[in-house]
């Protein structure tokens, strides 16, 4: 029997001899507990497939293992093996955000008039975060982390020697949280942009501090980050940023779901934050970006 519309993130129980099916948006995930061995595969849906197969969350009822079941790796699946002689029976799914900065561009160009600011809310794709041997109160070992979507990689500086890479991502940049359309494979930020400046503020791309934010889920489901806010001044190519200390456009609490990949004290502290918001981030080198 099929669950769907289930948070994926939380423990599984999962007794040797069985496996675990699931599709989060366009990737599925298999987990087998095996006689001291954990198998781990990962596909893609095929994107002809259509949106609504694409973004959909099923989680199945463990089966028992057959023998034809994750025997040999394929182009189309990735399989990878981790022996052990523990008997916990469970395993543990977490969402993190990307290991690197995002680089979104609106699809359209999006000006914020002079002395007005605005809220705009991004959504990029997680990484599915998996730990075996996760049982009651134990957390398990992490073992491996699998993007829910591909992103390509860009290029984040104003020079070709100044800078670092980054991942590339076409975004929608609605301004209301209410038209964000919640998918499981992805997790929304709002972003408030002040124009201090007396000319409107053309932004073509900005660049996402993904590492430096936490995961939370809202009470339907739908995951976020904290809010971020960028503050353009007058005669500035950059706009200075700041992490706000909750997540801006959910009502009502959220509660953590993943943890950030690296603490935003050391952001506030390098100095990064005047990059991270600029106007001109260099020509973008990806072949294909993504767009949810």
């Amino acid at each position: 029997m099929q669950e769907s519309r289930k948070t994926w993130w939380r423990n599984f129980d999962l007794t040797a001899g069985f496996m675990q099916n699931l599709q989060i948006g366009p990737t599925r995930v298999q987990v087998a507990h095996l006689d001291r061995e954990w198998r781990i595969a990962a596909s893609r849906v095929e994107e002809a497939a259509g949106p609504d197969e694409l973004n959909r969350l099923v989680i199945d009822d463990p089966v028992p293992v057959l023998a034809t079941s994750l025997s040999t790796p394929s182009r189309e699946v990735e399989i990878s093996r981790y022996a052990t002689r523990r008997s916990a029976a469970g395993f543990r799914l977490v969402p993190l955000l990307a290991d690197r900065a995002v680089v979104c561009r609106p699809l359209n160009p999006l000006f914020v008039m002079p002395g007005d600011q605005v809220e705009m809310f991004l959504s990029t794709p997680v990484w599915i975060s998996v730990y075996l041997n996760a049982l009651g109160g134990n957390d398990g070992s992490h073992v491996a982390e699998i993007p829910a979507a591909y992103l390509s990689d860009t290029w984040i500086g104003s020079t070709t020697v100044d800078g670092e890479i980054g991942y590339a991502a076409l975004t929608k940049a609605r301004l209301a949280y209410k038209d964000v359309k919640s998918k499981p494979h992805l997790a929304t930020t709002g972003v408030v942009v002040r124009n201090l400046a007396t000319r409107p503020l053309r932004i073509d791309q900005l660049s996402l501090p993904a590492p430096w934010l936490h995961l939370y889920a809202t009470t339907d489901g739908a995951l976020c980050t904290e809010g971020i806010v960028l503050e353009h001044k007058e005669g500035d190519s950059f706009a200075e940023l700041d992490v706000m200390s909750q997540p801006l456009g959910p009502e009502g609490s959220c509660s953590l779901a993943g943890p950030s990949r690296k603490d935003v004290k050391s952001l506030r502290e390098s100095g990064n934050g005047r990059l991270l918001g600029n106007l001109n981030l260099g020509n973008l080198l990806a072949r294909k970006e993504f767009s949810p």
